[in-house]
């Protein structure tokens, strides 16, 4: 009887031992469960993330100084966060007028990718629009209009903004909105095409475009045959009256180009049209030729309609081709240098009374070659070494920028940080910042 009590009573203690290492070892047990859950390593900050965090909660405190306001941007600038950057320059110049944050914004180019979606989707609406002839009408309307000012240019009442996107690391298209110093609005937008590339902009009452077409590309350029109109009774009068006319109203004053080609144009080559609109006096300019180099060369062939008041924008440019014109005509060398026939020394200087130039070079005539297109020029360049570049035609170069890569989280932040009402320091509270604003998103383009 002994044995078999010693026998139950170690089975007993067996089966107690059993259980309690399988309560600790198969997760049963809720407590064990929580107690050896891993916890995930979180990265360590760079020196950089440090800065730029401090200072952010710094700002979403209310403590910000105009100084801050530039250590800021200037981290920004550091991580790569070219549009944070911006805006907290935008902030700090509406806030204290400061100088240099002024100069540092001018030169910023924004990645249209990291913007907002309403910048965005204006930005493709006017890609769309310049990529295909039969729209071109359609980005007219669309850089005459205030929405898209509005939208481009938010923040400021001077200055500008400058956008680029770019297609396969190549520029596709770039955007300057802003104010002339004259407080006069703007706008231009370059697109590169892989074969055909367009400039446009609009000042005041004045729009151009100008597309210039690479050899054998499938463009409709018009033949100036078919825009002139062989019923258009031609202008009489003298060729200085006629001269001095178009050098004030339809030729803008230039000076000779560069050298060089910059960099940014030297794909710019092949045949171009470029119309030019005036709605205040209902003036239409339509010039054609070919550029290579970065110059004019070969024929040209300027038409011009002499409105007789002011015309809406877009129906003045639905409207364009049938217009009466006067055609002028003209020749340049390879180098740009004109090959029509130059008045004398005694018409020269009966056309220059009244203006500030020291010479001229005549570049084109009419059919009766009693009226002509010039151009004035200073004492700083002769007749003779005068090269005539994009800027006659309204072609201006497009900017050099820094490009920059647009990350995953950088889109994913700045959708999120963009919403109504998260909007960052106003031009309110203490030391420029919103009363309210303790977790606003710094990089906000609320107004």
């Amino acid at each position: 009887m002994k044995r078999k009590a010693t026998r139950f009573l170690a089975l007993a203690m067996s089966a107690v031992l059993v259980t309690s290492l399988t309560a600790c070892g198969d997760g049963s047990d809720e407590n064990a469960k929580d107690a050896v859950t891993p916890v995930e390593a979180q990265p360590m900050l760079s020196e950089l993330e440090l800065e730029i965090l401090n200072l952010e909660t710094k700002y979403n405190k209310g403590e910000f100084t105009q100084e801050d306001y530039l250590s800021l941007a200037d981290a920004y600038n550091r991580a790569g966060y070219i549009r944070k950057q911006r805006d907290m320059l935008e902030q700090d110049y509406r806030l204290y007028a400061d100088e240099e944050a002024f100069a540092a914004l001018q030169e910023l180019s924004v990645n249209l990718e990291e913007e907002t979606e309403g910048i965005r989707s204006r930005a493709q609406e006017m890609q769309n629009d310049l990529e295909l002839t039969e729209y071109l009408g359609e980005s007219v309307n669309l850089i005459d209009s205030e929405d898209w000012f509005i939208t481009m240019m938010p923040k400021l009442k001077e200055g500008q903004r400058n956008y680029y996107l770019e297609r396969d690391s190549q520029p596709l298209l770039y955007v300057q909105t802003g104010y002339t110093e004259e407080g006069q609005c703007f706008s231009r937008v370059w697109y590169t095409g892989s074969d055909t590339k367009r400039f446009l902009s609009q000042e005041g009452a004045t729009i151009r475009l100008v597309t210039v077409t690479a050899a054998g590309a499938d463009e409709n350029i018009a033949d100036p045959a078919e825009t002139e109109n062989p019923d258009a009774t031609q202008e009489t009068g003298t060729t200085e009256a006629r001269a001095r006319e178009n050098t004030t109203t339809e030729i803008s004053d230039t000076t000779a180009p560069l050298a060089d080609t910059p960099e940014t144009m030297k794909d710019w080559n092949g045949t171009f049209e470029a119309w030019s609109v005036d709605s205040a006096t209902g003036s239409i300019t339509h010039e054609q030729g070919t550029m290579q180099g970065g110059v004019l060369t070969g024929d040209y062939t300027c038409d011009v309609h002499t409105g007789e008041g002011a015309l809406d924008v877009y129906s003045l440019w639905s409207n364009r081709e049938g217009m009466e014109y006067i055609t002028y005509t003209g020749s340049f060398d390879s180098e740009g240098k004109i090959l029509t026939e130059q008045p004398s020394e005694e018409i020269k200087k009966k056309l220059l009374e009244g203006t500030d130039y020291t010479d001229l070079v005549l570049y084109a005539y009419d059919a009766t070659g009693e009226n002509c297109l010039w151009q004035g020029i200073g004492g700083d360049i002769t007749a003779e070494e005068y090269r005539f570049g994009g800027e006659m035609i309204g072609l201006e170069t497009r900017p050099e920028y820094t490009s920059y890569e647009v990350t995953e989280d950088m889109t994913a932040e700045n959708n999120a940080n963009t919403a109504e009402g998260t909007g960052a320091a106003t031009d309110g509270g203490e030391n420029g910042n919103a009363a309210d604003n303790t977790t606003g998103a710094i990089d906000s383009d609320t107004p």
